[in-house]
């Protein structure tokens, strides 16, 4: 009894860590705007949902 109990532990926790990679792997593949990748010091997100991204060595880049 003892070991079935075990068994049943494990395989929840195996397919509940399952869900989440894959969830986490689709939720991302979906939705590629949420990684950003900084080439610049500063990026400036508008109400209408443009950015401004500031190169480093611009007179205007704070750094």
């Amino acid at each position: 009894m003892q070991t079935i109990r075990w068994i049943r532990v494990v395989l929840s926790t195996v397919f509940i860590l399952l869900g989440l990679v894959f969830g986490t792997y689709f939720h991302i593949k979906e939705h590629p705007s949420a990684i950003a990748v900084f080439d610049g010091c500063d990026v400036f997100f508008a109400p209408d949902g443009s950015s401004e991204n500031i190169p480093f060595g611009d007179p205007r880049c704070s750094k």
